[in-house]
């Protein structure tokens, strides 16, 4: 058993990753605790940005802006507006009384969650960026503690969008970037869910006993 105990604690130090037990944290404290982090390290480079996917997620998709990430059951949905961040654009967003949680994060993002046919429907922008998932109640902290540690791990090549904007390769896309903003109308988010309704992949169970965050400065190559 003493073995075990240092085996793990070994895997915790050279991972350098904070462990906690999710029956005592709610996602409230997640997203805190994960936004106040220094995430440097990446797992996935795309045109102009790269970001850190944590441990047992997939990329299912990539369509340049766009992706979809998978861990088992749950999906997320990354939209990442490098238009905004190069401009530097600012947004307002307004605490939503009537949906199950609403508020702001930072000068530029929010989370909403909605809760709607029994389960939940995420989003939160964070970081010029935004990902949308629609999870299970007993899924919400892990899904919160994920889609925090990706937003807040990306980072934005500013040599290489300074270099598409003088050539024309940004103002192209300034139209495309309004999924940023929350759906709010139930209609809106009933539309996103029905991509989910035919998400039926079968996968192990999703195990939620833990949530781990990355803290390491090391980079992956």
């Amino acid at each position: 058993m003493k073995k075990i105990m240092l085996l793990l604690l070994l895997v915790v130090i050279l991972s350098g990753c904070s462990i906690k037990d999710i029956s005592k944290t709610d996602y409230k404290s997640i997203k805190a605790m994960v936004l106040s982090k220094k995430i440097k390290n990446f797992n996935t480079i795309s045109k102009g940005y790269k970001y850190y996917a944590p441990r047992g997620i997939v990329i299912e998709n990539s369509d340049e802006y766009n992706d979809t990430l998978r861990r088992n059951k749950m999906k997320y949905y990354l939209f990442v507006d490098i238009v905004s961040y190069y401009k530097k654009i600012k947004f307002e967003y307004k605490v939503q009384d009537k949906i199950y949680h609403s508020e702001k994060i930072g000068n530029n993002g929010y989370l909403y969650i909605t809760k709607i046919k029994g389960k939940y429907f995420i989003e939160m922008m964070y970081n010029y960026s935004k990902v949308e998932s629609y999870v299970e109640e007993e899924n919400l902290d892990l899904a919160i503690n994920d889609i925090s540690v990706i937003l807040a791990s990306i980072k934005f090549n500013d040599l290489l969008l300074k270099k598409m904007y003088e050539e024309g390769g940004l103002n192209s896309k300034e139209e495309v970037f309004n999924i940023l903003s929350p759906k709010e109308e139930e209609n809106n988010i009933l539309e996103s869910i029905e991509e989910y309704d035919k998400y039926e992949k079968t996968t192990k169970p999703i195990d939620n006993d833990v949530i781990i965050t990355t803290t390491t400065t090391q980079s992956v190559q």
